[in-house]
């Protein structure tokens, strides 16, 4: 059986506070029902002669109990602070459960009440963690679809796979792609074309006389009026700056303003094939 068609097992932990609020409760856990999971609940599954201890203790304690909710209004947080009815025995089986335990993302309290302050109805062994709000009318919709995802192990958001370290980065000779989808060869600098040796003329040769050159825009528009395209002018700057031919010297942030150089790597490229950079002029 695929992991699509297993039905999540989930308990539900709450109190008999009042006949409206166990009305709500049936309500609740056949909503739940009917969006695909297997709802434990005591007006369905505890039946006459059982031991209800044995009962609230499989229903916490299994492993194939996925998930158990506990339903805070007034009275179940009155009852699990004073340890008192079964809500206060599910208590007791409970707090060890969430305190000893490494995986915590079993249990989770679903407010459906607040007090008069605004303050939602937790019980003090729940401390400070996550719970799901279900006492607004308004974001009652929107909680609840955060519910199914929480009983799913579905969020909506999802750490992504961490990348390759950056190919720069790395200290050993290899193939490096970049977004023209050119591949060379790192140190294997003979690779480099037309627009590269241009634009590392322009920083051996012209920018010594115009300093203004090694600022990246008048850079661009000096390539621009040498006949290069906008496209063959960023590649050209990304491979040099990847390989490490050029790197960023001093900059205006307010302005705008990034000024680049040669590298000591890219002064000995330069002095290495004069013949190429003369060529390119």
């Amino acid at each position: 059986m695929s992991s699509e068609t297993i039905s999540p097992k989930l308990f539900i932990s709450y109190s008999w506070t009042t006949p409206d609020h166990e009305a709500w409760v049936i309500q609740f856990a056949t909503k739940l029902s009917e969006s695909g999971i297997d709802v434990i609940l005591d007006k369905w599954d505890l039946k006459e002669g059982h031991d209800s201890y044995a009962f609230m203790e499989k229903m916490v304690a299994d492993p194939e109990i996925n998930k158990v909710l506990l339903i805070c209004d007034k009275g179940y947080v009155d009852k699990a602070d004073d340890r008192s009815g079964g809500v206060g025995t599910e208590t007791q089986i409970i707090t060890p459960e969430i305190y000893n335990k490494q995986a915590q993302d079993k249990f989770v309290a679903v407010v459906k009440e607040r007090d008069e302050n605004g303050k939602p109805y937790i019980p003090a062994f729940y401390g400070s963690r996550i719970f799901i709000d279900l006492s607004d009318p308004r974001t009652y919709s929107e909680n609840f679809t955060q519910l199914l995802r929480w009983v799913f192990d579905q969020p909506l958001h999802r750490k992504p796979p961490i990348g390759k370290k950056p190919a720069f980065l790395s200290e050993e000779n290899g193939a490096v792609e970049f977004a023209t989808s050119i591949k060379y060869e790192s140190g294997d600098e003979s690779k480099f074309e037309e627009a590269e040796v241009a634009m590392l003329r322009i920083f051996y040769y012209d920018s010594e006389s115009d300093r203004s050159l090694r600022e990246k825009s008048r850079l661009k528009i000096k390539m621009q009026e040498l006949g290069f395209s906008q496209p063959d002018i960023t590649d050209a700057f990304n491979k040099l700056e990847l390989e490490g031919m050029i790197h960023f010297s001093s900059g205006n942030y307010i302005d705008k303003t990034y000024n680049y150089s040669l590298t000591q790597k890219g002064v000995r490229w330069c002095l290495d094939n004069k013949e190429r950079l003369k060529g390119s002029g």
